[in-house]
């Protein structure tokens, strides 16, 4: 376990990181949400990540690890397209549900890359598939919302 801990500490960073992201994405989304039922599922998902990164950081405490965030960012050409696309789009609702799909697909991605270089201890790794698995219902929530909607609008 010893020479696992580093890459199981930069792991759980990472994941950490990614619920960061999470949390401030769902945040800022709930605050501009017009639609209440889209407010109250960004709401859940800032919450639950929010409620992961809790857990996370309680496993770093365990391994005598602190949160490290990654380097300070800058404003993304990625970020500032969605801010464009956001300011543009016609069809707000849908465009939100697509960002938070890809958002939900690329944290799935980093869990799974996680677990799958398996170097945390038992009781860590049973954690972070439960949050997994709670990610993947997260995510086809989401799409599952997405394509109601689009459903609807084609209906109509």
């Amino acid at each position: 376990m010893k020479s696992n801990l580093p890459r199981a500490v930069f792991a759980i960073n990472t994941l950490i990181d990614s619920n960061n992201e999470r949390f401030q994405f769902y945040k800022e989304a709930a605050s501009s949400a017009r639609d209440m039922e889209l407010k109250l599922l960004f709401m859940k998902y800032a919450i639950q990540a929010q409620s992961f990164t809790t857990y996370l950081n309680s496993w770093l405490s365990a391994y005598g690890a602190v949160y490290t965030p990654a380097t300070a960012r800058t404003l993304s050409f990625s970020k500032l397209w969605n801010q464009l696309k956001r300011s543009i789009a016609l069809d707000e609702r849908q465009l939100a549900l697509k960002e938070c799909e890809q958002l939900e697909r690329n944290t799935l991605k980093k869990y799974q890359t996680s677990l799958a270089m398996s170097f945390f201890p038992v009781e860590a790794e049973t954690d972070i598939k439960k949050q997994l698995n709670e990610l993947q219902t997260s995510f086809q929530g989401i799409n599952e919302v997405r394509i109601a909607f689009s459903r609807g609008l084609q209906i109509a």
